[in-house]
Parts: C-alpha cells; structure tokens; sequence
C-alpha cells in the first residue's frame, strides 16, 4: 500500500509546460478570439519533430482549441516560452 501512495504522490508533481501565444494572421486573430477567449497561455501537450523542424501541440486553457505549430512560431502564431 505504501509503494502505491509514493507513485501518485510522484504523478502529481509532474509540472505543466506553459507557453504563451499571440495571433498574427486574422485566421488566429478569429480563433484567439472566438475560441480561445483572449486568453494567450496555453498547455503543451506534446512535442514532436514534423519534417525535421521541432513542433509543439497546444491547448488552450479553457480546452476549446488545440493546434500544432512549429516552435519557433509561423505566420500565424508567435510563441512565447
């Protein structure tokens, strides 16, 4: 019993990897906005090479938006570690 109380303690203290985001295009202007609720922090969820450039999975805070998008931002998206 003991042996299981330490892994749960050990997965709670797992932290959360933030980012903060701002829209570029009016695509992610719209979904900023209608979407994401200006909120500009994110989750990220996953990271991941795609075509050799390294890649992060975002969520929003309030969880109604997901999107990948390179790590060092595009013409949408300017990321903010």
């Amino acid at each position: 019993m003991h042996y299981n109380k330490t892994v749960k303690q050990m997965q709670m203290t797992t932290k959360t990897k933030r980012v903060s985001v701002t829209p570029l295009s009016s695509k992610a202007k719209n979904r900023f906005a209608n979407n994401m609720e200006l909120f500009h922090t994110c989750v990220v969820e996953q990271e991941k090479l795609i075509g050799g450039v390294p890649h992060i999975f975002l969520v929003s805070l309030n969880k109604s938006y997901c999107f990948w998008v390179p790590e060092k931002g595009n013409e949408h998206w300017k990321i903010e570690k």
